[in-house]
């Protein structure tokens, strides 16, 4: 029997997991209010630094940046090294590809869903016996 009964991540509880979320859902809770008010943050500061907003905020860079990783939280230049596409290693500003390779990767699994499949008919063979048969419905 496996219950998926897990400790939280965030306080240490017991709980059963129902996602792929390592959080209780009150930890889920506050970690989602916690983006928010980052979020507010950095819209109400145009140009802050993912330290800045770490310390002014009272999160961990780690989590920034996951953000950041989720494409939630987007930097105001690209340019850090650490957020390059992870397909050609071009700068980004958030997620894990830059446009280029997401719409390359959309394009080839458009094209891939789309194709036609034509599937052919296997072709009877009859001889001059059967072709002059009489058939009934």
């Amino acid at each position: 029997m496996d219950f998926n009964i897990v400790n939280c991540r965030g306080c240490g509880s017991l709980f059963r997991r129902t996602s792929n979320n390592r959080l209780c859902p009150q930890c889920a809770k506050k970690l989602e209010e916690k983006y928010n008010e980052v979020r507010q943050y950095i819209s109400e500061n145009k140009g802050v630094s993912i330290m800045q907003v770490s310390r002014e905020m009272d999160v961990s860079v780690d989590q920034i940046k996951a953000w950041i990783r989720e494409d939630r939280l987007q930097l105001d230049e690209a340019g850090d090294p650490e957020f390059c596409c992870l397909q050609c290693g071009v700068p980004i500003r958030s997620g894990k590809y830059c446009d280029h390779c997401k719409n390359r990767v959309l394009n080839t699994l458009n094209s891939a869903y789309h194709k036609e499949r034509v599937v052919e008919q296997p072709q009877r063979s009859y001889n001059n016996d059967e072709k002059n048969r009489m058939r009934f419905l």
